[in-house]
């Protein structure tokens, strides 16, 4: 996957998150599956950059309609970081 994606592009630009960031409100006292849907929903686009030792970084680029940061992270191929 890395090397037929990096071979057409220098850098990736993806979603940080699949939806806005929940509030403090709507994620505390989560337990069991509730918990773990939670994580899985704000780990997705990430984990998978991690897992494969890329390295990212996420941008701010503007706020939700709850007032909460919004961005999207840029992945580049291993040893990047420079151009990131």
């Amino acid at each position: 996957f890395i090397a037929s994606a990096f071979s057409v592009t220098d850098i990736l630009l993806t979603p940080a998150l699949r939806a806005p960031l929940p509030t403090r409100q709507l994620t505390t006292g989560l337990q069991g599956q509730d918990y773990i849907d939670m994580v899985t929903a704000l780990t997705q686009n990430t984990k998978i950059v991690n897992y494969l030792g890329l390295p990212a970084i996420t941008l701010p680029c503007g706020f939700t309609d709850n007032g909460l940061p919004a961005g999207p992270q840029l992945i580049g191929p291993t040893l990047s970081e420079p151009n990131l």
